[in-house]
């Protein structure tokens, strides 16, 4: 669940004013200044005038960087007179995001002019912590299953006649079926981990090893009516998609309404062939929507990937439609922004295009996704 929503930022707003204040008083512009309001090199101002500069059909790219000019010139009067709205607590609800996001690709500044949203720049290297967890570099595994119906775990026998400080095993796991996944850091130390096991007649009765291989694609059938039963969805696939055996259902979870199921299952490439073709499956007297399921996380709070919502650390929402920091459903922006585009291109420099949604498939961040997915799945 999405944390609740964020109420109007009076911190804010104090703090603009303040600022209107103190860049009245300053000598590095004119006396005639009286508020932010009136200004009509504000911020805010600034921002909607970079927006209409590139949102029509032929952008004013000159009137863009004018413009630009004057905001960075307008940073500058807030650095002089100590101005610093950026340096706020990490639980104030100041309208701030992370510049640094989860499975960022690598990508100029000039495409802050592409949307007024409130972007602050990067805090500075020393100050900042990335609090997102490191993506786990995969190590050899080894899969271990009992073959008989033990009386003791399997980590129970190999702490009896192994030593783990001789293999130096990376991560242990338990599988479903009493088995351990284990993890070493190369491929010779689980040939090594192997031939003990088969040195041990009692382990080489015991246990049954195996490496993993990648998993089946899987595929999704969107919105099934709760009183569906499986056989009746399985039947319906194996005719219309030409099976000859059941497919294996990985899970199920909530559809569009609480009267209806989205079911997850395996399938072949062959079988995802079909399904691009047909798109539609036929259960009962409904058609009902089939397609490619892509196994990753995002999160649909600040619109990051490698994260879920409940996972989320941040405090204030991005709108996966405009890049804003509000939710989805309060967006009234008529105009697209994809914020993970748009952070990217502001503070690593990438050039990627930004006038698309967050969710929209041909997005960059959308399409890796997706590609370190299907390097997990077996396509042949």
């Amino acid at each position: 669940m999405s944390p609740l929503q964020m109420q109007d930022f009076e911190e804010e707003e104090d703090l603009e004013i303040l600022y209107s204040r103190l860049k009245s008083n300053s000598k590095c512009i004119s006396q005639d200044l009286a508020t932010e309001e009136e200004d009509p090199n504000s911020f805010h101002a600034l921002a909607e005038e970079i927006r209409e500069a590139l949102s029509i059909s032929n952008p004013d790219i000159n009137k863009a960087l004018s413009l630009l000019d004057t905001l960075q010139a307008n940073y500058l009067v807030a650095e002089i007179t100590k101005v610093t709205p950026v340096r706020v607590k990490q639980h104030s609800q100041q309208i701030t995001k992370s510049p640094f996001r989860m499975n960022q690709p690598p990508f100029s500044s000039d495409h802050q002019a592409t949307t007024g949203i409130h972007i602050l720049p990067p805090p500075n290297s020393s100050n900042y912590t990335d609090n997102t967890p490191p993506e786990p570099s995969p190590n050899p595994t080894i899969l271990l299953y009992p073959t008989t119906n033990l009386t003791s775990n399997l980590s129970e026998m190999l702490n009896e006649a192994l030593s783990p400080r001789d293999f130096n095993p990376t991560n242990i796991k338990p599988l479903r079926g009493n088995g351990l996944a284990i993890s070493f850091q190369t491929s010779s130390q689980i040939k090594q981990f192997q031939s003990k096991l088969e040195e041990n007649n009692n382990l080489k009765s015991s246990i049954s090893t195996k490496l993993p291989t990648k998993r089946s694609p899987s595929f999704i059938l969107y919105n099934v009516p709760n009183p569906t039963k499986e056989a009746a969805i399985q039947e319906a696939l194996k005719i219309q998609l030409n099976l000859t055996n059941p497919l294996n259902l990985r899970f199920k979870f909530k559809g569009n309404s609480t009267e209806t199921t989205n079911w997850v299952f395996e399938a072949t490439t062959p079988t995802l062939n079909i399904i691009q073709q047909v798109q539609k499956i036929r259960i009962g007297w409904s058609m009902l929507k089939i397609s490619e399921f892509f196994h990753f996380k995002k999160c649909n709070f600040c619109q990051a990937f490698g994260h879920t919502t409940k996972d989320c650390h941040r405090q204030v929402p991005s709108c996966s439609k405009c890049a804003d920091h509000h939710l989805i459903s309060d967006c009234q922006s008529q105009s697209f922004c994809c914020i993970n585009c748009l952070e990217s291109n502001i503070f690593t420099g990438s050039e990627y295009p930004t006038f698309h949604s967050a969710k929209d498939r041909s997005c960059p961040f959308f399409q890796d996704a997706i590609n370190k997915y299907r390097a997990t799945r077996d396509y042949t």
